[in-house]
């Protein structure tokens, strides 16, 4: 164990700043996911997922969309503000990589039309 403020610290930041964007996406994935299952398993889940379900969902797509820009704009200033390199590339590559991801992901909302036909 390092001094306060110290290596430790500095280490564990830059543990968070690359797993930050990859946390924010699985829990988008988990939303979506339980979402459409809800929609596409009636027997399960016997009150019908409405307008309000489906808003739910675009909330959630919209608020991760939101915190992996954040993120990514955060890695990217580090990245000219602090020179720090091999960090900020690796933060901004997870957020990058987030933000597909949640764009990809995000598709399902298109799925609860189709289930709600079927």
């Amino acid at each position: 164990m390092g001094r306060p403020g110290g290596p430790d610290r500095t280490f564990w930041r830059a543990v968070w700043a690359g797993a930050a964007p990859l946390l924010v996406w699985a829990l988008h994935f988990a939303l979506c996911y339980v979402s459409v299952s809800l929609v596409c398993t009636p027997a399960a889940y016997p009150v019908p997922f409405n307008e309000s379900g489906v808003r739910a969902l675009l909330g959630g797509s919209t608020v991760a969309a939101l915190l992996i820009e954040w993120l990514l704009w955060r890695a990217a200033s580090a990245s000219w503000r602090d020179n720090q390199g091999l960090q900020a590339a690796v933060s901004g590559t997870t957020a990058l990589l987030s933000a597909v991801a949640i764009a990809w992901t995000g598709g399902m909302l298109f799925m609860t039309r189709l289930c709600e036909q079927g």
